[in-house]
This record gives structure tokens, sequence and C-alpha cells, in this order.
């Protein structure tokens, strides 16, 4: 079971309305990437969990918090905690990733470009990267360590524009950065 958790602070609850569907939409499609792209086959599931108001709650919140769900969700199960916050700790520029956890810092949308395209690039891409973390850390332990450096590398390629993403329409087809993508991920590091 792959379970992508929107993690929200009730500063950020009314983003809710318009990016759960994504989210949502985000999921299924990672469903078919997995397969696709891996051979991986998931199940997959999303859910809302809202950090409430208290200002003690809000500053205590963490990973800590973070784990101890994981564990009561199931240990067995691989989620990925989408995310408004990233801890100061992580060797991973865009989250974290532990066994069976991901974490992304997700960027809400604050209404200045296309919303689906926004989402695409900002934080679709990053879920891709904290997948693949998931891949290698199943890996061998002698291929782990290049794997994760090959994760980084290629990473670095798509920041500094030397790669593009791979962008996928609503149907899942391959498209190209100009057209209506609604899904953007990074390339796949040849293992």
């Amino acid at each position: 079971m792959l379970h992508f958790i929107y993690l929200v602070s009730d500063r950020w609850k009314d983003h809710l309305r318009y990016e759960w569907l994504y989210v949502y939409r985000m999921a299924k499609f990672y469903q078919y990437w997995l397969k696709k792209s891996l051979r991986l086959h998931y199940d997959v599931k999303c859910s809302v969990m809202v950090v409430d108001a208290s200002r003690l709650t809000r500053w205590r919140f963490g990973m800590q918090d973070i784990i101890k769900d994981h564990k009561e969700k199931g240990e067995n199960n691989y989620h990925i905690y989408l995310s408004y916050f990233k801890p100061l700790l992580s060797d991973c520029s865009v989250g974290y990733y532990l066994d069976r956890i991901g974490l992304v810092k997700w960027r809400y949308y604050e209404g200045n470009n296309d919303l689906v395209k926004f989402l695409a690039e900002e934080n679709c891409s990053k879920v891709s990267h904290i997948i693949l973390h998931e891949v290698a850390r199943n890996m061998r332990k002698e291929e782990r360590k290049k794997y994760y450096d090959a994760i980084h590398e290629q990473w670095d390629r798509h920041i500094m524009n030397i790669d593009e993403f791979e962008y996928y329409n609503e149907r899942y087809e391959r498209v190209s950065k100009s057209s209506n993508f609604m899904f953007a991920t990074m390339k796949v590091p040849k293992q």
C-alpha cells in the first residue's frame, strides 16, 4: 500500500478545497507511474491530516509525530507525507526519507500562475524524488549508495535546467512542457 497523507496546518486549511483533488489524482498517477517505470505494484490511498491551531502543537509537531502516525497506520505500508515543513536535519534537499516513510515539503499554491502546472512542477516532481529513495532503500547495500547518488545527480540536472522533467497529461501520456501537462516527474536514473 502506498498512502499519501496531505499534511496541512490550520493556517493553510483553505488550500484543501483546490489542492485535495490534485493530490488524489497525483496518487492515482503514481500508481500508474510505479508500475510503468519501475514495475512496482502498489494500491494507493489518500488522506488528510490537519495540525491543530494550538500554538504549542504547531511548534512541537514534527517528525516524531509523523513516525507515530506511520506506526499507527501500519508500518508495512509506505507513507508519503505532503507536509508544510521539512526537518532541519535531512540529507535530501526536497524532503526526508526513512524506512517506508517519505516526506515532501509541499509548496502551497499562492495564485500567481496556473494551479495545475504549479503543483506538478513544484510538488509532484519532488514526490518522484522521494519515491526513488524508497526504491533505493530496497536495493542491496552495495548498490544503494550509488543509486542515492544517481538520484541526486539527476535531480541537480533538472534543477540546473540541463534535463527537463518528464511531463504527463491527465491520461498519463508523456507530453512536452509546453503542452497541457498535469504531472511532472524526474527521470528515473539507470540502476
